[in-house]
């Protein structure tokens, strides 16, 4: 899944949605980084190929989770600036 650009249904949360999904996340993402220093821990004591697709599988759902909370992130700011400039307007 590329998440090279942003997420055009994030456009369409309201900002409590958006806040609420960014939590949820926040959440999501220190689990999987529990995960993958959990499968790293048990690769080093046994390295085999199987801790290794699982530590390989665990990094990539890290980095799946750090993605979609970057765009959440990302979307959030640019409200926040937008806000900021109508209210200097």
């Amino acid at each position: 899944m590329s998440h090279l650009h942003l997420d055009e249904s994030l456009k369409t949360l309201s900002d409590e949605e958006l806040k609420q999904r960014i939590k949820t996340l926040e959440r999501h993402v220190m689990v999987g980084e529990q995960d993958f220093y959990e499968k790293r821990a048990q690769y080093k004591k046994h390295p085999n190929e199987t801790n290794l697709t699982f530590l390989l599988n665990t990094a990539e759902t890290a980095i799946d989770r750090y993605a979609r909370l970057r765009e959440h992130y990302l979307e959030y700011i640019s409200r926040l600036e937008k806000a900021l400039k109508e209210s200097k307007s």
